[in-house]
């Protein structure tokens, strides 16, 4: 947990505000931690993953957040692109990118969250109630998937990207071709030091 909070820290995602500077119509989300264990294919325990998260489900349509959508990408898409690296040569790798979601700033809403089990505040006056407001996604939101996807999708278009018109995680650049789902990607290209330019 301690080091999930130093992430959350030195991102940058929320701000602590009291209680008070909240709007009236405007609910405070909880705070809950998800706990996880990653295991190799043994079955053997190989890192406890701890995240932060938003209990989104009490956020509101129109006030908490605005759009949701997410497209994912085509599993035909996906099909093609493997025949093709196979026929082909091509070379592939999966990423996914570490802590995707706090990446991504939140658009237009003011999401209001209770101080996670573990955070300890240093505040002149401690008798005043406090509540993080935050500036970026965290797991848990409604929008988190959609504000993420967007993004990456702008990332991409910077470093050179054409995004396909036949499937729109399916992004193009030279020699390279790159399948975007929620936070990881798919590389398909005719050698491994092109991908690793890009990673």
């Amino acid at each position: 947990m301690e080091e999930e909070i130093e992430r959350i820290i030195e991102k940058v995602i929320f701000e602590i505000v009291p209680r008070s500077q909240v709007p009236t119509y405007q609910k405070v989300l909880c705070s809950v931690w998800s706990h996880r264990r990653k295991t190799k294919h043994t079955g053997e325990v190989y890192h406890h993953r701890s995240r932060a998260c938003a209990d989104g489900s009490r956020q509101t349509a129109g006030i908490d957040y605005n759009e949701t959508h997410s497209p994912a990408v085509q599993w035909s898409t996906i099909r093609i692109l493997l025949i093709l690296a196979q026929l082909k040569g091509f070379k592939t790798r999966q990423i996914d990118y570490f802590q995707a979601f706090p990446q991504a700033p939140l658009e237009n809403e003011e999401i209001f969250m209770d101080i996670p089990a573990g955070f300890y505040c240093k505040v002149s006056d401690s008798t005043q109630k406090l509540v993080l407001r935050l500036k970026k996604n965290l797991d848990g939101l409604k929008q988190a998937s959609y504000n993420c996807s967007k993004l990456l999708k702008a990332t991409l278009i910077n470093i050179g990207y054409r995004q396909s018109c036949i499937d729109q995680y399916l992004y193009i650049k030279e020699n390279i071709i790159n399948v975007v789902y929620v936070d990881g990607t798919l590389f398909f290209a005719p050698d491994d030091s092109l991908i690793n330019k890009e990673i």
